[in-house]
Formats: C-alpha cells, structure tokens, sequence
C-alpha cells in the first residue's frame, strides 16, 4: 500500500498521501525517508532517495521541508526547521541501505549543530533553525529545551558516530583514519 499510493516513480521519492483529495501531496519532506527507517524498499528505490537528499541538507543537518514549498504561515515542521526524530529516521535508514558515508556526514552536522547550541544557550532544544544553526523559532510555541528525543538523539549519535566513520574508513581501506586500529 505505501508504494501504491505513496511511491512516485517519476520523482523518484515517497510523498505523504492526501486521503481527502485522493491524491499524494506535491511537497517533498524527511517524512518520505520513513520507508527506508522500516527497511520495507529495494535497494533501488533507496537510491533514488538517496540522491534527494542534496533538497534536504544543509550546514546544520537536514530541514524538514523544502523552502519551496512553505505555505503562507510557517509551521514548525515546516523549512528552516529541522528535528531529531527525523534525522534518526533518515540516518538510520541509510544506513539499513548501506549508505554509510552519508549517514556519518550527517550525523557529524547534526551534533556539530547541537553543540554549537549548547555552547551558547547552555541547553539541547526542541528543534533547530539547521539553516541558520540557532534554535529553532517558528511554531505555534516557544521552543521548549530539553526535549527528551533531541537529548536521547544527541546521547545515541555520539555511541554511533565512532562505528560509522570506522565503516567509512574500512571502506576507504584506512582504518588508522578513524579507528585507531592498525
């Protein structure tokens, strides 16, 4: 059902389904890497997935949505954003696909952001401004601190950073590079 209704073949990616209109939605956010987190494509289909994350990346990590397609009033899961829950969901599901490399390149973005963060605020937030590398602002609330999956995310990304840049390095056949190993 979710490749029925949700794959587009043409684009190349997952997009969240309007059961209203009967239609899948235009707008490309992390929502359509949820297939991957759940090991449930080929290995062709992640692929292609992968090669949309360039609409996604940036400085601080991944946005949310593309800035494209914000409507007129900015919502919290809505470009500049961007949150821990969904960085897992992508970083795990590349690394399900064996896209390692990138999976570590985000992850290194993504605690850089919060530690830049941290060193100016004090505090793990909500979300992040990944744009901007600040807190993030838009919403319907003042972002809250200490959010308990943005401090679980930042404890478990910091256990896996270390075995998946070891891969990268094995792969590279330089495991000194990162690994200590010789």
């Amino acid at each position: 059902m979710i490749d029925a209704l949700m794959w587009q073949q043409e684009q190349g990616f997952f997009f969240d389904y309007n059961y209203k209109k009967k239609q899948p939605s235009p707008f490309y956010s992390l929502a359509g890497f949820y297939p991957l987190w759940a090991k449930l494509e080929s290995q062709e289909q992640a692929e292609q997935l992968r090669r949309h994350l360039s609409l996604f990346e940036v400085d601080g990590g991944l946005v949310t949505t593309q800035k494209k397609d914000l409507s007129k009033s900015q919502r919290q899961w809505d470009y500049p954003n961007g949150w821990a829950n969904l960085h897992w969901i992508v970083i795990q599901g590349l690394v399900n696909y064996g896209y390692i490399e990138d999976a570590a390149r985000i992850t290194s973005k993504w605690l850089r952001l919060n530690e830049k963060v941290f060193a100016e605020t004090g505090k793990l937030w909500e979300k992040y401004d990944v744009v901007r590398c600040t807190v993030g602002r838009s919403g319907h609330y003042k972002t809250p601190p200490g959010f308990g999956w943005t401090n679980m995310l930042y404890i478990k990304l910091h256990e896996t950073l270390s075995t998946l840049t070891c891969a990268v390095a094995r792969e590279e056949s330089n495991p000194e590079r990162f690994c200590g190993e010789q």
